[in-house]
């Protein structure tokens, strides 16, 4: 799996699927939705209001784009509290990673953008980021294969291939090759 970094406006034209990190909280939703682009904005927040979408850790909301923006489609997925350990912090993002990766791979994605809100860089350093994400979109791909007699292309044919995280911070980048490693290791 290839890890880059972008801006946002990259990865939202350039991403099959887009994911959203966030914590719970009106301000954290607000944030997160503002990042969407004006076309979609009103929709995405009337319906994760009707779905009662709150950002609890281990909840998403996918949204249908319906081709207003490159991604077929937005997964917000919910940290839990923002007020929370860092290691039960990282431990969310691990699971939400792989949770969006997985979304994305039904929605034959192979590009999966990841935006994140201020307030996760306020809890936790770029670089444990770029390694929680990393862990967690590589362990959730995880797939016990060995005796099965399909074809390796068969199996990875509605995998994501690339993640593209916003940002700039070259720790970020840093920290995802490490979780990839990582991650590796434990397969």
């Amino acid at each position: 799996m290839k890890f880059s970094l972008q801006n946002k406006k990259t990865v939202l034209t350039t991403a099959n699927a887009l994911a959203v990190f966030l914590f719970e909280g009106e301000k954290e939703r607000s944030q997160a939705f503002s990042n969407l682009p004006q076309s979609l904005r009103r929709e995405a927040e009337s319906l994760a209001k009707n779905a009662r979408f709150t950002a609890k850790n281990k909840t998403s909301f996918v949204f249908p784009t319906h081709q207003k923006i490159f991604s077929s489609v937005v997964i917000f997925v919910g940290l839990g509290s923002a007020d929370a350990h860092q290691n039960e912090i990282r431990d969310s993002l691990r699971e939400a990673s792989a949770e969006a990766r997985r979304i994305a791979s039904t929605y034959q994605a192979k590009k999966l953008g990841i935006i994140f809100t201020d307030c996760l860089t306020d809890r936790i350093n770029q670089k444990e980021i770029g390694q929680a994400i990393a862990e967690g979109a590589e362990l959730g791909a995880y797939s016990f294969q060995k005796y099965k007699k399909q074809d390796d292309d068969e199996l990875h044919k509605n995998s994501v291939c690339d993640i593209v995280i916003e940002g700039s911070d070259a720790s970020l980048l840093l920290g995802a090759k490490q979780g990839s490693i990582i991650a590796d290791g434990v397969c």
